[in-house]
């Protein structure tokens, strides 16, 4: 057999490249590394197209609306479909609007209230197919009580306190986005997936700040570091940082937030080179 050999080798994708090495117990020891950035994120993964679920003020009523799509004159077909026990699936259409710029529709659970369920959209806009599927959390919050809202993958928790309404009561809706809307600033790379915050009444900010938190999986993505909470600006059509304070057990953070939204967790992962070891067999002449 060989002894000390080096071969360059690459994966079929061409995300990892290195070197494959035969040493005298004749057995191969492959390394490879990532030859740019992470796989978990590919172009695709920055398709413009977002969506918003805004409960209307009686919490029966949503509104669908997509952002970041091209313009079209077909509609997108759009269906909600409750959890079992909460309702029947409700099916819309969902116009493009120049005036916003948006695909927008709505669906009524009429006499159904809270729960929790899945969001459907798809269609080919401008020609180009789009489908974003979502799990979604319809939640009551209450101003003279503390609240405790959470994404449907437990990855986002939001902690209310009392005050923090505008009026009485407010229904909210959290939910990814299925999309983010742009690429998150220096390098950084999503951790979980990009959630939006939504509640009834207009409202676009808390009257006092609430706390959230956002966690991710080191044995999903892999380690990260320098993990940082972005809000997405929409008029500015940015990530805004928000920094946020390291949980003592969980991966993640937490930060104080005033504005509703779409937020994020991000991070840069740290990179394990690939080590794999494989015997070599002698062929026989």
């Amino acid at each position: 057999a060989l002894e000390d050999d080096t071969i360059q080798v690459a994966s079929l994708d061409g995300a990892y490249a290195g070197a494959a090495i035969v040493d005298k117990s004749n057995s191969y020891q492959i390394i490879l590394e990532p030859t740019g950035p992470s796989t978990l994120q590919s172009a695709d993964d920055f398709s413009t197209p977002y969506l918003h679920l805004i409960p209307e003020s009686d919490g029966d009523s949503l509104l669908l609306e997509v952002h970041g799509a091209p313009r079209g004159s077909v509609p997108l077909s759009a269906v909600v479909i409750p959890d079992p026990g909460v309702g029947s699936p409700q099916s819309t259409s969902l116009a493009y609007s120049s005036s916003k710029g948006v695909y927008t529709g709505g669906v009524s659970f009429a006499g159904v209230g809270l729960g929790s369920g899945e969001v459907r959209v798809s269609g080919s806009p401008g020609g180009q197919w789009l489908s974003i599927n979502a799990n979604y959390n319809l939640l009551w919050v209450g101003n003279n009580q503390r609240n405790e809202l959470a994404s449907e993958d437990g990855n986002l928790q939001l902690y209310v306190d009392p005050g923090s309404l505008p009026s009485a009561e407010a229904y909210a809706t959290v939910l990814p986005t299925g999309y983010v809307p742009a690429p998150l600033p220096d390098g950084q790379q999503v951790l979980a997936s990009a959630y939006n915050v939504r509640f009834s009444g207009a409202m676009t900010e808390f009257e006092k700040p609430a706390l959230m938190k956002l966690i991710y999986h080191p044995n999903v993505v892999g380690t990260a570091k320098n993990l940082k909470i972005y809000h997405w600006s929409a008029g500015e059509k940015r990530w805004q940082a928000m920094g946020g304070k390291a949980n003592a057990v969980e991966n993640g953070l937490t930060v104080p937030i005033t504005q509703l939204g779409i937020y994020v967790l991000g991070g840069k992962i740290e990179y394990v080179p690939i080590r794999i070891l494989l015997p070599v067999i002698a062929g026989r002449s």
